[in-house]
């Protein structure tokens, strides 16, 4: 069955449930596993530290609005399937938006003095962040599934 005979079988407040529903799974496909779990250690095994660390900082801003954005409008398009899901979303863009504006800027500045304790405690809180975000978008997905 495709796509379009499937919303063609379906009443018009259906299909665009369906449709609000595909919006928000999607745009958690994109997620930042690849980038963090995957792009980051990838540089640092291919290039010296001194290029990586420039790159990285100029990347992560990017990295962090696309995730702000993407929640955002995936928690608007799951608001009215789920009040639930939507808030869950919700809290991934604020806390990504606290990762972005205050985490990252201290993370960048213990590494600048070489504080490594500051930096390893703050780094392990992002990631720490970056996992429960997964964990949220998971149990968003399964509301929005049901």
């Amino acid at each position: 069955m495709n796509v379009r005979s499937t919303f063609n079988s379906c009443s018009e407040r259906e299909a665009s449930s369906g449709y609000r529903n595909s919006v928000a799974k999607c745009c958690f496909i994109r997620r930042h596993d690849v980038f963090s779990f995957g792009f980051a250690p990838v540089l640092f095994k291919q290039l010296p530290v001194a290029q990586v660390r420039p790159l990285l900082r100029g990347t992560f801003p990017y990295y962090y609005l696309v995730i702000i954005v993407l929640s955002a409008l995936c928690a608007a398009a799951a608001f009215m399937n789920s009040v639930i899901a939507a808030a869950l979303l919700a809290v991934i863009c604020l806390s990504t938006v606290y990762a972005r504006q205050i985490l990252m800027p201290q993370i960048n500045a213990a590494t600048d003095r070489d504080d490594e304790a500051a930096f390893k405690w703050l780094h392990g809180l992002s990631v720490i962040i970056q996992l429960v975000q997964l964990g949220l978008a998971g149990w968003a997905l399964v509301l929005l599934g049901s």
